[in-house]
């Protein structure tokens, strides 16, 4: 079973965590989670389970886009998860005495990053407040919960059943079933795999069709964000990964939400293979050649998509390899 966050919050450093976080205590909450590892022997492990749980509910946004003075205005993501996923990563590269720092500088974050919607207005201080030039001082309510903690939602129904309505919760941007139906489906033990791939696609899926001229967009951070919460449940331990499910889940149904560039994939997978790729995985086994790995990063850099999405089609249809392809890519991008 999943442990919830009151659960969690029977650590005897909880409760101080908290108060340091929200007392926006830089050294004395990253002090904390230090001495939790350091002094106390826990595991870096439990240590992200409390910190995590300890700073989830403050780190919402109730919408990805604002308008101010008839501008729509870009809200960012919540950052401080994405520091954790990157600090695990990086720990075992440094030497072991100094293994803890990637951590330790990316909960130094956390008091900075709560309440992203109000430090945006210039009525929260953190980070982005700092950043603008304004200073804000300390409001009386604290920073905003925008996303109330739920309670796990078990449906009955087959495995799959269970996992398209988490799936359409997700994509309608009911950000509350969505949440719940991901912690039941995250009980079972067996389920967490195929879960962990549709939190991901989800996130990959989730793109609008360019960024030229657009200030409300999806930069793929979704697809980033999919990935940490599952990295870290992977790292933590999916039953004391409840503060990592509540910081990031919430927000994969938050919108703006764009599945624009999907849409226009399918309809082109659609019309040019008869079962709509769906056994390309199996068939395409042919990896690119030097030349057309060559071939391909250029036009990835100097074509147009329609020219991109002309080349793609072509190799599919040849039997290139889809790994090959997505190898390219990545190439063509870094």
């Amino acid at each position: 079973m999943l442990l919830n966050r009151d659960e969690i919050r029977q650590h005897k450093s909880f409760d101080l965590l908290t108060e340091a976080i929200l007392q926006r205590d830089q050294p004395r909450t990253t002090d904390l989670f230090f001495g939790m590892v350091a002094r106390d022997g826990r595991s870096v492990g439990e240590a992200l389970s409390v910190v995590t749980a300890a700073e989830a509910p403050f780190v919402q946004v109730p919408s990805h886009i604002n308008v101010r003075d008839g501008q729509i205005t870009l809200i960012n993501n919540d950052h401080t998860i994405l520091g954790l996923r990157a600090a695990t990563y990086l720990m075992p590269f440094l030497p072991e005495n100094y293994r803890l720092l990637p951590l330790l500088q990316s909960v130094w974050y956390i008091p900075a990053g709560l309440d992203i919607w109000n430090q945006l207005l210039g009525k929260y201080p953190g980070r982005y407040a700092t950043m603008k030039g304004i200073v804000v001082p300390p409001p009386s309510y604290g920073p905003v919960v925008w996303n109330d903690e739920q309670e796990p939602i078990r449906e009955a129904g087959t495995i799959d059943d269970r996992l398209h309505q988490h799936m359409i919760a997700t994509v309608s941007g009911d950000s509350r079933r969505s949440y719940g139906l991901f912690l039941g489906l995250a009980e079972d033990e067996e389920i967490r795999p195929m879960l962990s791939d549709q939190l991901q696609y989800l996130g990959l899926i989730d793109l609008q069709d360019t960024v030229i001229g657009r200030k409300a967009r999806n930069t793929g951070h979704k697809a980033i964000r999919a990935r940490a919460i599952t990295d870290l449940a992977d790292f933590v331990g999916w039953e004391r990964s409840h503060g990592v499910y509540y910081m990031g889940v919430p927000d994969m149904a938050i919108g703006p939400l764009y599945y624009s560039l999907y849409d226009a994939v399918c309809v082109r997978m659609a019309s040019e293979f008869p079962d709509s790729g769906i056994g390309l995985k199996q068939t395409n086994q042919t990896p690119l050649s030097p030349a057309e790995v060559e071939d391909m990063v250029r036009q990835l850099t100097e074509a147009d998509a329609d020219a991109v999405w002309d080349l793609l089609t072509a190799h599919l249809k040849k039997g290139k390899s889809i790994r090959s392809l997505g190898d390219t890519i990545q190439l063509g991008a870094a």
